[in-house]
């Protein structure tokens, strides 16, 4: 069960104007043991979480950038990969001269 309300206090370390909101959950064992080694790394647990939160998100941005790069070169023609040989070959040949 999740209980929200919101905080008014700006804690240390938050980001002024943002407020952040209370909730409780319940976690196995395992997971709280994972939580609870993780916090020795910062100020508190929720500080701990919230970076295997933000971690988590830019790992998720990163996949899906590159699924979106792998999707354009896999379905590029073979006249535009020829044409963008083309070009890659030019810049390696000025790069060297530089």
């Amino acid at each position: 069960m999740i209980v929200g309300m919101t905080s008014g206090k700006n804690t240390r370390g938050s980001i002024p104007g943002r407020r952040k909101l209370k909730r409780t959950f319940s976690l196995s064992t395992e997971s709280l043991a994972y939580l609870e080694a993780a916090a020795q790394k910062h100020r508190s647990v929720s500080e701990a979480l919230e970076m295997i939160i933000r971690e988590r998100r830019q790992q998720a941005e990163i996949e899906r950038i590159s699924a979106g790069i792998r999707r354009y070169y896999d379905t590029m023609s073979e006249e535009e990969r020829a044409e963008n040989d083309a070009w890659g070959e030019f810049v390696l040949a000025n790069l060297a001269k530089d």
